[in-house]
């Protein structure tokens, strides 16, 4: 018997995939994590607080999300300039 392919595409341990689907245009959206583990303050949660950072409406617990200082990778033994990153990109944005 074949396997039937996910409509998520492959996940990997590394990289975890979340599905926003629309219920209807300008309302609030509903996050599937499809087999994702749900693990609080996860990379999964780091998505979905980018996703409430870009505007999009989601309920969520704010507990649930990385806080900022995690988010920032300041807990890295090699320090990332994410201020100078962030900054780049916004440039390009314009």
């Amino acid at each position: 018997m074949k396997k039937k392919k996910s409509s998520l595409g492959k996940t990997s341990e590394k990289t975890a995939k979340a599905k926003a689907h629309h219920k209807t245009e300008g309302s609030e959206v509903i996050l599937d994590l499809g087999m994702i583990r749900n693990i609080k303050k996860s990379r999964v949660y780091a998505v979905l607080n980018g996703l409430v950072d870009a505007g999009v409406k989601i309920k969520y617990k704010k507990e649930d999300l990385p806080n900022e200082k995690r988010i920032k990778g300041e807990h890295l033994k090699n320090k990332i300039n994410f201020e100078k990153i962030k900054e780049s990109i916004l440039k390009g944005k314009k």
